[in-house]
């Protein structure tokens, strides 16, 4: 039987420490803070296996804390949005179905719920969102309707957010 060698929970343990406070994990041989890169991976060499890991630093603390790895299908969703914080207070872990809900109600809530003047008829404007990944435009005849319109787009998109996340 040809086994795929892959590191355990256990063996991450064994090589690593997480201190859910500050979100740092730390090498138990050598005490150094391990720092994820920009994409936010951590490069593990474990000498038992003779093989080099790269895991995404919120899954590896996750497991760290749990015992567990995420199945397919669940994503850690970081509550303040900031990829860079592993605090075991940032880190829940959502559905697939969730975690785009909330990714697209915050690019909406950021930058995606936009009025823009008509291209050709100055008195009427265009309100953009996102749905589904797809670009929605509304034409609205009076700017304080198109205004009414995107705070209710606004009111629905926060309402997601709300519901899971956190912001100062």
């Amino acid at each position: 039987m040809n086994k795929k060698k892959e590191l355990t929970v256990e063996r991450l343990r064994e090589l690593l420490s997480f201190n859910p406070i500050t979100g740092e994990l730390v090498f138990n041989s050598t005490g150094s803070v391990k720092v994820p890169s920009e994409e936010g991976y951590i490069e593990i060499y474990d000498k038992q296996l003779k093989k080099n890991h790269k895991l995404k630093a919120d899954k590896l603390c996750w497991a760290l804390v749990h015992g567990t790895r995420p199945r397919k299908g669940q994503y850690i969703l970081h509550k303040d949005f900031n990829e860079h914080n592993n605090k075991l207070n940032n880190l829940l872990l959502v559905s697939r179905l969730v975690y785009f809900q909330l990714k697209e109600a915050y690019r909406n809530m950021t930058s995606g719920i936009k009025i823009t003047p008509h291209e050709t008829d100055q008195f009427t404007y265009v309100v953009s969102w996102y749905s589904g990944n797809i670009l929605h435009k509304k034409t609205i005849g009076d700017l304080i309707l198109a205004r009414r319109f995107m705070v209710k787009l606004q009111l629905k998109y926060s309402k997601i957010l709300t519901k899971y996340c956190l912001f100062e």
